[in-house]
């Protein structure tokens, strides 16, 4: 009896933690967020991009990719290949200027497999 009590008592516990830990902002630390669903909850996305709206910075990436980038500590990563698939790199920009930090090469591949000519070697996510 009282280990159903206790069982009981830690449930309710837990259960009123989750409730209050959802008033505050969601850190998106893992692949599709943290409950894994994608879903950004209460974020104010935004949804119209141009040449000049709601741009920060570009910079060229070299070679054929478009993997989404990894964001930790104002370091952006995203990875590229060249377009016969024998190189694979990652490549790091500063978030607040877009200036590439570091290109790193990840694998040298003599025989690439076969890629869909609308894909990239580079698509997964670093």
């Amino acid at each position: 009896m009282k280990r159903t009590l206790l069982f009981r008592l830690f449930w309710i516990i837990f259960s009123s933690f989750g409730l209050f830990a959802a008033d505050k902002p969601l850190l998106w630390d893992s692949f599709r967020g943290p409950a894994g669903d994608g879903d950004a909850k209460q974020a104010n996305l935004v949804i119209e991009f141009s040449e000049t709206k709601n741009i920060t910075w570009k910079s060229p990436v070299p070679g054929k990719a478009w993997s989404s980038p990894v964001v930790k500590e104002n370091i952006v990563w995203v990875t590229t290949a060249n377009e016969d698939g024998k190189e694979l790199s990652a490549i790091q920009f500063d978030w607040i200027t877009g200036e590439k930090t570091k290109e790193v090469l990840i694998f040298k591949v003599t025989e690439p497999q076969y890629c869909h000519p609308m894909n990239s070697y580079a698509t997964p996510t670093p």
